[in-house]
């Protein structure tokens, strides 16, 4: 009797485990990738936020303005405009806004730029106008300091200028400013002394100090100016 030839054994029938393993490799793999590019997205989402939190901390600087107006009350409209073109155009907003050379009479009040507030003003009375004005916009905190810190009221008219000071917590640290106007053909140091007071004052207290005004004195650099 014939025998019956033994039945056929594939590869994969010898090896039973050589298919398992290669499934199991396959889901390794496939489950490698996946995992690469969760990590790559999260990596791709924690940059976003990196940058959104950039972006926020940008934000938080604002502006400074110094103008010499020369007459506030025919200029507030020009004022606004200027203000809206530079937030605009830089994407950030206009803080504080410092003034020479307001002119104002006393108790005036419609020169106030729209959304702001008078933080600080010195009239010069009798004296052909001049005078300074810092407003702030609505939302910032700015408040006047006084004494030889700041303003010197009677003291500064008497030395030919008008200096005055606040101090605002708009920014990452506090920060005292100081402005300044002085009349052409006055002595400039009783001014310049006011000044370094408000300068010194504020390095006394540990605050961060800025000044910015008109000193009306031609070539006190060394520098050979023209103007007016």
């Amino acid at each position: 009797m014939a025998k019956a030839a033994p039945p056929h054994r594939s590869r994969w029938a010898e090896s039973p485990s050589s298919s398992e393993e290669w499934h199991t490799t396959e889901g390794l793999q496939s489950q490698g990738g996946r995992g690469r590019k969760r990590r790559r997205r999260q990596e791709r989402e924690e940059d976003e936020e990196d940058e959104e939190d950039e972006e926020d901390e940008e934000d938080e600087f604002g502006i400074i303005l110094y103008l010499n107006v020369d007459g506030s009350r025919s200029k507030t409209r020009h004022v606004e405009k200027l203000v809206a073109d530079m937030e605009r155009s830089t994407d950030r907003k206009v803080v504080l806004i410092c003034v020479g050379e307001s002119k104002l009479r006393e108790g005036a009040t419609e020169f106030i730029p729209e959304g702001c507030y008078v933080a600080a003003r010195l009239d010069r009375h009798g004296r052909g106008g001049d005078g300074v004005v810092i407003f702030a916009k609505i939302g910032t905190t700015a408040m006047e300091v006084d004494g030889i810190a700041g303003r010197t009221g009677e003291d500064t008219e008497a030395a030919g200028a008008e200096v005055i000071t606040v101090e605002t917590t708009a920014f990452e640290t506090t920060l005292r400013v100081t402005l300044w106007y002085r009349a052409p053909n006055e002595d400039v140091e009783p001014a310049l002394k006011e000044v370094m007071a408000a300068r010194a004052a504020a390095r006394e207290r540990k605050v961060a100090w800025l000044g910015g005004g008109d000193w009306n004195a031609p070539h006190f650099d060394g520098a050979r100016q023209e103007g007016t």
